[in-house]
């Protein structure tokens, strides 16, 4: 009987492991009006050679499938900067897929959600072919705030993401100069 409780108790801890986050999940996960930072990822943007900082998306709206949102940025030391952007939330053989594009009749990049914690409100996403996959991190602004020294989810960027670079775009004095 204890044999099979722990092999029970280990095919539920796989499974939690190994599901991959559904369409419903990525539609919760950004149906919030709270920002959604970025304070992690595997690659650096820049606008005339300063490197982005400080960034995070808040949403304008959500309806079924379509997503419209704002991104906000710092380039260097300069004003912040955004981007009005469209998303298409679809779920593919990868998983939950948000397709972000620059105006809505363009193609877009398509952003999989690979993981999600719902406790701590925070997960990677993934983009790009799996030769040159990047990676984000993502975080809800209440649970960026919890942990200001870590990052959550940062344990689960290095194991999605194996290998990767990690370029950090946050720092504590962006909060107080956020906009919104």
């Amino acid at each position: 009987m204890k044999a099979f409780n722990l092999v029970f108790f280990l095919a539920l801890i796989y499974s939690g492991f190994c599901s991959k986050p559904t369409k419903d999940q990525l539609h919760q996960i950004l149906n919030t009006k709270s920002r959604i930072w970025t304070p992690l990822r595997s690659y650096e943007r820049s606008t005339e050679g300063k490197k982005h900082s400080c960034i995070y998306a808040l949403k304008k709206s959500l309806s079924g499938d379509d997503y419209e949102f704002d991104q906000y940025f710092k380039p260097g030391t300069g004003p912040w900067q955004s981007h009005h952007l469209f998303g298409e939330l679809s779920q593919t053989e990868d998983g939950a897929t948000l397709t972000v594009k620059q105006n809505k009749s363009s193609p877009g990049i398509p952003y999989t959600l690979v993981y999600w914690n719902f406790e701590k409100n925070c997960g990677i996403l993934t983009f790009g072919p799996e030769s040159g996959k990047q990676c984000e991190l993502h975080i809800k602004e209440d649970d960026l705030l919890a942990s200001p020294t870590d990052v959550y989810c940062e344990r689960e960027y290095e194991q999605y993401c194996p290998g990767a670079r990690k370029y950090t775009t946050y720092s504590a004095d962006c909060l107080p100069q956020a906009t919104n």
